[in-house]
């Protein structure tokens, strides 16, 4: 019985480390979509943050996101990354990461 409770937190720790990771990836591709999108004269960089900050907002899980936002290049690319803290949820934390992290990169859009 106690390594079948051991097996259950360990997977319930597991769930709860890929519903950040499914959220913070998700809310990377919100942010890379929008912030392509928007024209460079425009300011990308704060809609990308804002699009991907309220994505993450949409899935209520705790922890606040450092976001990392940069263009480099000709043509342009736009860079978004996300990482949050994670604390596993039945303190199973000497075997779960300290942050969950997603980026993603793609070339802005072509202005006229």
């Amino acid at each position: 019985m106690p390594v079948m409770l051991a097996v259950l937190g360990g997977i319930l720790d597991f769930m709860w480390y890929f519903a950040h990771q499914h959220a913070l990836d998700a809310a990377v591709r919100e942010g890379i979509f929008v912030g392509t999108a928007t024209p460079q004269d425009g300011d990308p960089d704060a809609d990308a943050e804002t699009a991907a900050e309220a994505r993450w907002d949409q899935f209520g899980l705790p922890g606040t996101v450092t976001w990392t936002i940069t263009r480099t290049g000709t043509p342009q690319t736009l860079k978004v990354t996300g990482d949050v803290p994670f604390a596993a949820l039945l303190s199973w934390d000497y075997l779960a990461p300290d942050h969950v992290f997603a980026g993603l990169e793609a070339q802005m859009e072509e202005q006229p």
